[in-house]
């Protein structure tokens, strides 16, 4: 992209450093690309002067490099376990520093497959609240992708029972809260839980 281009060769401030990161994640993501991605670390990297003072700064850059880490991890030809372990250790110091960055984290697990570790950190994030010093309709909205990512990681293991009760809890909350795009989802995966259970 031409923006990422020119933020590589130009001295640029911390804040489009951060966006040119964010926008070759997406385009990582589209395009199933570890070396996007390995190029948009490169660029954090090189250039950690314009930010590492700035603790606000930092959980931006947690936040990216752990998405960027993912992705390197999921599309890297050697397949390994450490950047998906690097993207974790980013995410978790990313929520710890802005809780609206909880979900991020408690579903970084879900992407390289450990469902049930996803589980686990979106049980205990449901229940600790750190997110509670939030903006109350952020707070909700934290919460609620929690709920989604422990019904999607319950499904996945196949505790159907407890993860159609996490799905029908989303959906009656999201349709209190007109979030039409978030109620086809919930109704999506009931369906599934239904569809398996056909099949036991």
């Amino acid at each position: 992209s031409q923006f990422f281009e020119f933020a590589l060769r130009t001295k640029v401030d911390a804040e489009t450093l951060i966006l040119a990161a964010y926008n070759r994640e997406v385009l990582a993501r589209e395009r199933r690309s570890a070396s996007i991605a390995t190029d948009a670390i490169k660029l954090l990297a090189d250039n950690a002067s314009t930010y590492d003072q700035s603790p606000e700064l930092l959980v931006e850059v947690d936040h990216v490099i752990g998405h960027l880490y993912l992705i390197k991890g999921r599309f890297e030809d050697t397949r390994a376990l450490g950047y998906e372990r690097k993207g974790v250790s980013h995410l978790r110091k990313a929520a710890r520093g802005d809780p609206a960055y909880c979900a991020c984290y408690a579903s970084s697990f879900a992407e390289y497959g450990d469902y049930l570790a996803t589980v686990e950190c979106s049980l205990d994030l449901l229940a600790k609240r750190p997110y509670s010093t939030l903006a109350t309709k952020d707070a909700t909205l934290v919460h609620l992708e929690l709920l989604f990512y422990l019904g999607y990681s319950l499904l996945a293991i196949g505790e159907l029972e407890r993860a159609e009760f996490c799905f029908k809890g989303f959906l009656d909350a999201c349709d209190a809260l007109d979030l039409e795009e978030a109620i086809e989802h919930a109704k999506l995966f009931l369906f599934k839980i239904d569809m398996r259970r056909s099949t036991l």
